[in-house]
C-alpha cells in the first residue's frame, strides 16, 4: 500500500512539476516567435511558419500531459497502453493531415496549418483518452485514489526536478541541434530544406522505433535495479544493444532497398527527392550510433544516474554536431 500511495503523489508532483515547465516553455517560445525573421529564412515562408508555430506550440501542453500519464504506465509496466493510444493518435493524425492539407471531404485546403491543426487535434485527443482509460477505468483505481489524496511535496517536487531536468536538457540539446540544423539548410534554399525535410521525417520514423524499444530496455533495467539484481540489469542492457544494433542495421537495409519509392512518398519534385537519397547514406551511418546512445541513455535513467547524459550530449551536440553543421556546410562548402 505505500508504494501505491508513493506512486500516486508522484505522479501528482510530477504533473505540477510538468505544469510549470510548461509555463516556462511557453516564454521561451513567445520570445523565439518575436524573433523568427531573424533566423535567415527566406521571407515568403514566414508567412507559413507563424501560424505552424503557434499551433504547435499549444500542441505541446497537450504532449507535456500525454507523457506524465505514459510514464505512469510504463513504470506500472504496461508499456502497451501508451502504445495504443499513440497509434490512434497517429492514424488520426495521418487522416486528418490527408484531410486538412488537401481539402478533403468538404474541409478547406490549409496547407501546413492543416498538418499543424491535425498535430493539435490529435494530441488532445491522445491526452483525453488516455485520461479517462486512467483516471475512470477500474485498472488503476487503487493508484487513483492514492493520487487524489496525495499533498504536494516540495521534496518530492524537488526529487522528480532533480532527476528529470538532466534527461529534459539533453533532449532539449538534441531537439534544439536538430532545429538549428534545419535552420542553417533553410539558408541554402527552399529545395535542400525540403529535402531535408524528407530525411527527417523518414529518421524520426527509425528513431521512434529505437526509442520504443529503448524504452523497455529502461523498464527492464529500473526494476531489475530496483532488485538489486545487477545480473539482470547488465543482460539486458547488454540484450538491448544487440537488439538495437540489428533493428538500425535491418531498416538501413530496407531503406537502402526502397530508397526512391520511400523519397516518392513525400515529394512529387524529382529534385528534392534525388537530393533526400543522397542524404540516405548519412542516415544509415548515424542509427548505428543513435541506437547505442539510446540504449544507454535509458539504462543510465534506469538506474537514476543521469546526470552523465546531459553533460555527454552538450558536448556531442553543441561543441561538435551544430560548430562541424557550419564549419562543412558553408565554410568547406559541402552544402547540405
Amino acid at each position: 500500500m505505500n508504494d501505491v500511495k508513493s506512486i500516486g503523489s508522484t505522479m501528482k508532483n510530477g504533473i505540477l512539476v510538468n505544469g510549470a515547465i510548461g509555463l516556462v516553455s511557453l516564454v521561451v517560445l513567445s520570445v523565439i516567435y518575436c524573433f523568427l525573421d531573424r533566423f535567415g529564412q527566406a521571407p515568403e515562408l514566414l508567412p507559413l511558419i507563424r501560424p505552424y508555430f503557434i499551433i504547435i506550440g499549444i500542441s505541446s501542453f497537450f504532449q507535456l500531459g500525454f507523457n506524465v500519464l505514459k510514464q505512469f504506465t510504463d513504470g506500472m509496466r504496461q508499456p502497451v497502453v501508451s502504445m495504443v493510444f499513440l497509434i490512434i493518435g497517429n492514424v488520426v493524425n495521418i487522416f486528418g493531415n490527408w484531410v486538412l492539407i488537401y481539402g478533403k471531404l468538404g474541409f478547406p485546403e490549409l496547407g501546413l496549418n492543416g498538418a499543424g491543426l491535425s498535430t493539435l487535434l490529435a494530441r488532445a485527443l491522445m491526452l483525453g483518452m488516455f485520461a479517462l482509460y486512467v483516471f475512470k477505468g477500474k485498472k488503476f483505481s487503487q493508484h487513483v485514489a492514492a493520487f487524489k489524496a496525495s499533498h504536494l511535496s516540495k521534496g518530492r517536487m524537488k526529487h522528480i526536478f532533480s532527476l528529470g531536468y538532466p534527461v529534459a536538457i539533453q533532449n532539449g540539446l538534441e531537439a534544439s541541434t536538430f532545429s538549428f540544423s534545419a535552420i542553417m539548410i533553410g539558408w541554402l534554399g527552399v529545395v535542400e530544406l525540403a529535402a531535408h525535410q524528407v530525411v527527417t521525417t523518414i529518421s524520426l520514423l527509425f528513431f521512434l522505433l529505437l526509442q520504443g524499444l529503448s524504452f523497455a530496455v529502461s523498464i527492464l533495467v529500473s526494476n531489475s535495479y530496483g532488485k538489486k539484481d545487477f545480473d539482470g540489469v547488465r543482460k539486458y542492457t547488454k540484450k538491448g544493444f544487440l537488439m538495437m544494433l540489428t533493428i538500425s542495421a535491418t531498416l538501413s537495409a530496407l531503406l537502402y532497398i526502397f530508397r526512391f519509392p520511400a523519397a516518392g512518398i513525400f515529394t512529387d519534385s524529382t529534385e528534392v527527392a534525388s537530393i533526400a537519397v543522397s542524404l540516405f547514406f548519412l542516415l544509415f551511418a548515424y542509427q548505428f550510433g543513435d541506437g547505442l546512445q539510446l540504449c544507454y541513455s535509458c539504462v543510465l535513467r534506469g538506474i537514476q544516474d543521469v546526470k552523465p547524459i546531459m553533460y555527454c550530449a552538450f558536448i556531442s551536440y553543441y561543441l561538435v554536431a551544430i560548430p562541424c553543421s557550419y564549419c562543412l556546410g558553408f565554410k568547406a562548402g559541402l552544402g547540405i
